[in-house]
């Protein structure tokens, strides 16, 4: 018997076994997103850097949280301090981390006194349908923190009546659970979901000093999280109006060892400090979406998002930290088809916010309290023309807050289709940051002065597709000025530096026959004007790489992820790295999946922060996983 060379090559896939529910999706259709501008509109043509991450490309990666998975595909610089729960930071072309807007179905979830989004919290991947990164600044549409970029991570909905059962066993006392059941019947749709995530096991701290301490502290020596999640969905459908009601939460605990030593007056002569860090995040929505008219679609969202996490005392420090940020948020958007191919969105947001912070000093004990309520109104607009091949895309906002006062955005946008498959645009934007309660008013490090940090963007891009072949080209440059940074002295944030940031962006998809291949591509220098040097945990070059086969029931993704050398606080070098996963989909029946992965399969020794001179955050070393996913 003669053998073909596709059957010669599926036993590769036997090395491994991987998971993917949605790998065998069908890829054929015109992917829509809607973040770049509110309004559902063509990957292709749409004249933006966005990404899609699919439910596919989640269920088929070995990455162990939200945070690992955008620096695999979209273009972002992500700093972990440890493994999966630790605090995590993701810097878009250039920017802080509190300058990404990060949503869950449209609705802002950064934390009102840091900044920045607790996506290192987000675990539950089942409920996600895919996730939107956008890009550039898009403030105008979203308002303070849009200055990055915008991450959408957009949920599921029930489209039939199934049942979904899963699970995941892995290295590093790794393993998680879920249960979802979806129900459909004519206009009503509802699911609720139930699951769990844990992890513990490798050192938080390379090199690990550590291991002669007593027996009793070996947990310290470790990272470990957990979190318990749950959702539930409600819908209902007519011709002309939709009805969607939503509500998630994930709440669990995440342990990890603290290397800064209280003071000598400390009542005990303390080992590294064995933290305790419980933490709930909840989202909860109701959208009403109304067809008016043929030409004019008005939705109404009204959302509750909640970030709070709780450091507990241990039995060597009495520091304590309780942050909670609490946020109601109404708004109303209208989108008319006008004459001409013309499309106006008309819009208002308003938004109440309750921020609290109690907390323990380190070194002197004394106990500081925070609470501040915001309340903030914007207004919204964006107008687009189409004239043949041309595009014309203009937008504003304005925005008033009783804290920090007001604000305004625009953005313009001129974009050519040279064919169907070819378009070139430009765009100039400007963007802002809002100072934080914490900037504000934290007792004894505030600054109740500050100005809100801005931003004038400008880029040119391209987007190309040759057959099989899709090309997108970004060169982008933005100035930031009145960044927020601490006085080294008085400890005290002052607007005291700027920056100036550019790169390219680059990424190429290629799909021929039961091939697949992708890379994502950013060559960057993020400049602080103020003594000339790089921006920190942002490095000048990164790459991801990509690629899958699909053999009869067997898909199997290889990739290959590497960024050149950074900056720490310290200030620390981080070496460049590059690392290797792989992962392998057995498609054993039509609802029945089995799954394998192997993270950082050449167990290279690598990290995305620093503690300090001597001690860095240890990165995923080798990771196992096998699970299977049942759907009926």
């Amino acid at each position: 018997m003669k053998l073909s060379p596709t059957a010669l090559l599926c036993p590769l896939g036997l090395l491994v076994i991987g998971l993917s529910s949605t790998a065998w999706a069908d890829t054929t259709a015109e992917e829509m997103v809607v973040t770049p501008s509110r309004t559902e509109e063509a990957l292709q043509s749409s004249p933006s850097q966005t990404t899609i991450i699919t439910a596919a490309d989640i269920a088929q990666d070995p990455a162990a949280d939200i945070g690992q998975l955008l620096s695999e595909y979209a273009n972002v610089d992500v700093a972990r301090a440890g493994g999966p729960g630790q605090q995590t930071s993701v810097f878009m072309r250039g920017a802080n981390s509190n300058q990404t807007l990060i949503m869950v179905d449209g609705v802002p979830i950064n934390n009102g006194l840091a900044g920045q989004g607790s996506i290192q919290f987000w675990l539950n991947t089942q409920d996600i349908d895919h996730i939107e990164v956008v890009r550039g600044a898009h403030a105008s549409l979203y308002g303070s923190g849009a200055l990055g970029g915008v991450i959408n991570i957009i949920t599921r909905q029930a489209h039939g009546t199934n049942t979904e059962i899963s699970g995941t066993w892995g290295t590093e006392h790794t393993y998680s659970s879920n249960l979802r059941q979806d129900f459909k019947d004519g206009h009503l749709s509802a699911s609720i979901s139930a699951g769990n995530n844990n992890t513990a096991g490798y050192p938080l701290f390379y090199p690990n000093n550590n291991q002669n301490y007593p027996p009793s502290n070996n947990a310290a020596h470790a990272s470990g999280n957990y979190d318990r999640h749950g959702s539930a969905e409600l819908g209902w459908t007519e011709d002309t109006w939709n009805l969607q009601m939503h509500y998630l939460e994930n709440r669990g605990r995440n342990q990890f060892m603290d290397l800064n030593d209280p003071s000598p007056s400390a009542p005990y002569p303390v080992p590294p400090l064995n933290n305790t860090l419980d933490f709930i995040n909840s989202v909860g929505s109701l959208n009403l979406q109304t067809q008016l008219s043929s030409d004019w679609t008005s939705t109404l969202n009204a959302a509750r998002s909640i970030d709070s996490s709780n450091n507990r005392p241990d039995l060597y420090s009495p520091y304590t930290a309780i942050f909670y940020t609490g946020q109601n948020r109404i708004d109303w958007q209208n989108t008319l088809n006008l004459p001409s191919r013309q499309k106006l969105v008309l819009g208002s947001t308003y938004t109440d916010q309750n921020n609290h912070f109690t907390g323990t000093n380190y070194n002197t004990y004394v106990t500081s309290t925070l609470t501040q309520p915001l309340h903030n109104w914007a207004g919204y607009a964006e107008d687009t023309w189409h004239y043949h091949a041309l595009e014309l895309k203009a937008a504003g906002r304005y925005e008033s807050d009783n804290i920090w006062g007001y604000h305004k955005t625009d953005d313009f946008t001129l974009g050519y289709a040279l064919d169907t498959h070819h378009h070139v645009y430009v765009t100039r934007s400007t963007s802002f940051r809002a100072p934080t309660s914490e900037d504000l008013y934290y007792p004894g490090y505030s600054n109740p002065s500050l100005k809100p940090e801005t931003s004038v963007g400008y880029e040119v891009g391209s987007k190309n597709l040759w057959g099989p072949v899709q090309l997108d080209v970004d060169v982008f440059r933005t100035l930031v000025s009145n960044l927020i940074a601490y006085d080294s002295i008085s400890m005290i944030p002052q607007n005291i530096q700027s920056a100036y940031l550019r790169g390219v962006d680059t990424s190429l998809n290629i799909e021929q026959g039961a091939w697949k291949a992708g890379a994502e591509a950013t060559i960057g220098r993020y400049t602080n004007l103020q003594n000339l040097n790089d921006l920190l945990l942002r490095p000048r070059r990164s790459l991801s790489v990509h690629t899958s086969y699909l053999c009869h029931q067997l898909l199997t993704q290889l990739s290959w992820q590497t960024a050149s050398s950074s900056q720490a606080y310290g200030p620390v070098n981080l070496p460049g790295y590059g690392i290797v996963n792989l992962s392998t989909t057995w498609k054993a029946t039509s609802w029945l999946n089995i799954t394998g992965s192997i993270d950082n399969l050449t167990n290279r020794v690598y990290y995305l922060n620093a503690n300090s001179t001597t001690q860095y955050y240890l990165a995923q070393p080798r990771l196992y996983t096998l699970g299977v996913n049942a759907r009926y």
